[in-house]
């Protein structure tokens, strides 16, 4: 019968002979059977509907690839044959995803379900780039690796990186050593050499919200001069503070004239920087903003309700049992609100499945929002100003209405700026603006302000 040909088994009505009947799950940590599970149904529905199995995203639905009900029911076939764990093909037809069919077949042999896991920093959303346009979809940072796209991406991460990352069976797993080794770099100092650049003076550029200045690396390779990144310094500090230290650091390292920039908290890092020195040609401020002056009961219920998206992220993230309802929040002053987030947080163990890094970058970034909203520029800035501004909206973990300037295209540096230049990147978002094509559309622009 066709069915005992190999390449006819994969989409004959019956499955193959008894040998492949079940998968040995068996010992396996519920993780590594979770794993296990998911590529073997994305290897079932990949044969039945003839594609190639990375096509198949969790979010990815299956009727829009040709999923029909002859192909749903040789789909049921082989799932039940190789699991044992029969799964209704009504939901299959009525926009059933891939993700969803794993928890069908997963709850069905009492494993766990494994939420999707979007980029939660700057080197997962690196890597999980490039294995988007490899795949064509965004997969999770926690789904294994095709073995046969990874060769791929590991090239195109290397020149990026200009370091060759190790081949590791999930995006999050690269993430980490991509993460680890600009860490280190970072914390070699305040001043750190992103490019030594062909000549010219060289631009500063301040480190990010939570994160380093590794991530200004593809817009430093895309400008001829050199670029130095300002790394975090330690302590708490208001944005005055930090940016009294880093002049200091800037005029020790060479003199003026000065270049100054930054992405979202680092330009507002820069723009205060601008403030402390004499000679300053440009402050160049990507997507950077102010958040809007709301009244207090309006900052106080903004407050309660990021804190309360922000353990619906754990929750849906993580499968953290967070209690946290924005009622309760709003009972509680700031203190008050960040104790009690803390201590649910605490209370669900989320904490011991976020790796060290991926917290302190939940910390760091606490810390300079925090900074963001004590700060005002005490005056207007008379020098130069070119603002990069985002074009859409941005798919934020939390999100706060006061920084979404609707209409105000300033982003709320109007009252503090004379000579002011605003350039929109069309399509952009924030997150994505030092990534290519965005990338190109600003480097281009800057080395004409240089």
């Amino acid at each position: 019968a066709l069915s005992r040909i190999p390449y006819f088994a994969e989409i004959a009505d019956v499955p193959a002979g008894p040998a492949e009947r079940s998968l040995d799950l068996a010992g396996l940590p519920p993780e590594e059977a979770l794993a296990v599970v998911s590529a073997k149904v994305r290897d079932r529905a990949a044969a039945v509907l003839g594609i190639d199995a990375h096509r198949l995203g969790d979010d990815t639905v299956l009727t829009d690839l040709g999923l029909d009900s002859l192909a749903a029911t040789r789909l049921r076939g082989t799932v039940e044959h190789d699991f044992g764990v029969t799964v209704p093909t009504a939901p299959l037809l009525k926009g059933g995803s891939v993700g969803a069919l794993v928890r069908t077949v997963a709850g069905g042999l009492g494993l766990p379900a494994a939420t999707p896991v979007g980029p939660r920093d700057a080197a997962e959303r690196q890597v999980v780039r490039v294995l988007t346009d490899l795949l064509g979809r965004e997969p999770s940072v926690t789904e294994p690796l095709d073995p046969g796209v990874l060769p791929a991406a590991l090239d195109l991460l290397t020149c990026e990186l200009r370091t060759a990352p190790p081949a590791l069976g999930t995006a999050a797993e690269i993430a980490d050593v991509i993460r680890q080794a600009d860490e280190a770099a970072a914390q070699r100092g305040a001043v750190r050499t992103l490019t030594s650049g062909e000549s010219g003076k060289p631009i500063f550029l301040a480190h990010p919200a939570g994160g380093t200045t590794g991530v200004y690396t593809q817009l430093a390779d895309r400008l001829s001069v050199p670029v130095l990144g300002l790394e975090r310094l330690s302590g708490p500090l208001d944005i005055p503070e930090r940016a009294a230290r880093y002049a200091q650091a800037i005029k020790d390292t060479c003199p003026g004239p000065y270049r100054l920039g930054g992405w979202s908290f680092g330009g507002i890092l820069a723009f205060e920087i601008a403030q402390r020195l004499d000679d300053v040609e440009l402050v160049a401020m990507i997507d950077s903003g102010l958040p809007e002056q709301v009244p207090e009961a309006a900052r106080h219920e903004i407050h309660a309700r990021r804190y309360a998206d922000f353990a619906a992220y754990l929750r849906k993230t993580y499968g953290a049992e967070i209690r946290l309802d924005p009622a309760e929040l709003l009972a509680l002053d700031k203190p008050g609100q960040l104790a009690l987030t803390e201590a649910r947080i605490a209370e669900s163990g989320v904490l011991d499945r976020l790796s060290p890094a991926i917290l302190r970058h939940q910390l760091t970034s606490h810390e300079d929002t925090r900074a963001i909203e004590r700060y005002r520029p005490r005056r207007p800035y008379p020098g130069r100003v070119v603002l990069y501004r985002s074009t859409d909206p941005t798919p934020w973990t939390v999100e706060d209405p006061r920084y979404a300037h609707e209409n105000d295209p300033a982003r709320g540096w109007g009252p503090y700026t004379t000579d002011l230049e605003i350039v929109a990147i069309p399509g952009s978002h924030h997150l994505n603006l030092l990534d290519p094509p965005h990338v190109e559309v600003v480097a281009d622009h800057l080395k004409g302000r240089l």
